[in-house]
């Protein structure tokens, strides 16, 4: 009797551009015909280097879909060889990207992951204000950084926003494992030892880094992707070898996030000098959160709650820094900060979720592989 033959499996070869931005942002994406909508969506993301922070939808022959039941079907039912379809992502920016699909061929029968053939020129940056914004942007940012596309570096990004495998059910152990999470001393210390003082904006020392997770709970709300660099630089110069390396960078970089927030919160404050390098990253944190500082300061009374630390953060300061009076400032910001909630949340309208709600125990959309709550929900550090 014949062996029996083995079926492959079947692959799209996806072309997706930016709407409205010249020179072209594209990318060609291969991903499985198995894959659902939502498994395309993570893959744009990811080849993009968008960080899935806010809401998203496709148009499909001019049927919506926008997370609900359709969002789960097999892109074999829905796409064919030449379909052009929609799709969308934050609607106040309101990025329209354009996909045609190129062709459908087969592939052997084992599990294909997306992967980035090629494309042109980097991803706009979150929250920019769309195409009008990015015009803007390009104008002032270095041409290298707008053009350093790199295929290989997108399709990990894609990878591991993609198909996330449920771990591997542990084996029974007699006696209970030693507790492997690292103190706020290791992960403090582990975070120092990563940062490069020519990348990172913030002093690779302890007290400098202290200062800076001060200020960022002491101040404004700001995600994760736009305070990271200042203590990172760019992840595309640092040359990590792949995505679970970036991961691991992430996560010690969270551990020691939280553990300082939630010390702040308790006005615990052991181990901080409150010298000048405390002072200047904290500084470095009020440049972190930029415009929603800048506003904020405009009001008489958080300048004179602020003063101790603003009049002593420069290097030839006459002032110098005072632990008591700098201790006594920070639990004056945390209270202005906490009962002006608009400003802390940088926005003077209304507050309207503008992101899908995250569960406490959904994954991380910061990419570190934990829980949410145990990552970056503002509730973790309480």
């Amino acid at each position: 009797m014949a062996a029996k033959e083995k079926l492959g499996k079947h692959v799209f070869d996806l072309r997706v551009s930016l709407r409205d931005i010249s020179p072209e942002i594209w990318r060609l994406i291969s991903v499985s015909a198995d894959v659902t909508l939502e498994d395309l969506h993570r893959t744009i993301q990811g080849a993009f280097k968008w960080q899935n922070y806010h809401l998203h939808e496709f148009v499909i022959g001019g049927k919506l879909y926008d997370g609900g039941k359709g969002s789960r079907t097999a892109l074999r039912k829905l796409l064919h060889v030449g379909d052009r379809v929609l799709y969308r992502y934050d609607m106040g920016d309101y990025w329209q990207h354009d996909i045609e699909v190129v062709r459908m061929y087969e592939v052997p029968n084992r599990r294909h992951h997306p992967k980035v053939l090629d494309g042109a020129r980097n991803g706009p940056p979150e929250d920019i204000g769309g195409p009008p914004g990015y015009e803007e942007y390009a104008r002032t940012a270095d041409a290298r950084a707008l053009e350093s596309f790199d295929p290989q570096l997108a399709t990990w990004r894609a990878q591991a926003l993609s198909y996330r495998e449920k771990p591997a059910k542990p084996a029974p152990r007699r006696k209970p494992a030693a507790p492997s999470k690292p103190t706020h001393a290791s992960a403090l210390d582990a975070l120092v030892a990563m940062m490069d003082a020519e990348l990172s904006t913030v002093q690779p020392n302890v007290q400098a880094v202290l200062g800076f997770f001060t200020c960022l709970f002491a101040g404004p709300l700001l995600m994760p992707s736009l305070w990271m660099p200042f203590l990172l630089g760019d992840f595309d110069l640092r040359g990590w070898s792949d995505m679970s390396e970036v991961q691991a960078v992430i996560g010690t970089t969270m551990e020691a996030y939280n553990q300082v927030g939630s010390r702040v919160y308790d006005g615990d404050f052991t181990g901080m000098q409150f010298d000048r390098a405390w002072t200047q990253g904290f500084m470095a944190g009020v440049a972190a959160g930029g415009e929603h500082w800048k506003q904020a300061l405009r009001d008489e009374d958080l300048k004179i709650v602020a003063a101790p630390i603003l009049l002593s953060s420069l290097p030839n300061a006459k002032m110098e820094p005072n632990p008591e009076l700098i201790r006594a400032s920070v639990r004056g910001l945390v209270a202005w900060w906490s009962t002006h909630q608009r400003e802390r949340l940088g926005t003077s309208e209304p507050v309207r979720r503008s992101a899908p709600k995250i569960s406490p125990n959904d994954l991380c959309p910061c990419g570190s592989g934990k829980k949410y709550k145990r990552c970056c929900s503002p509730l973790r550090a309480v």
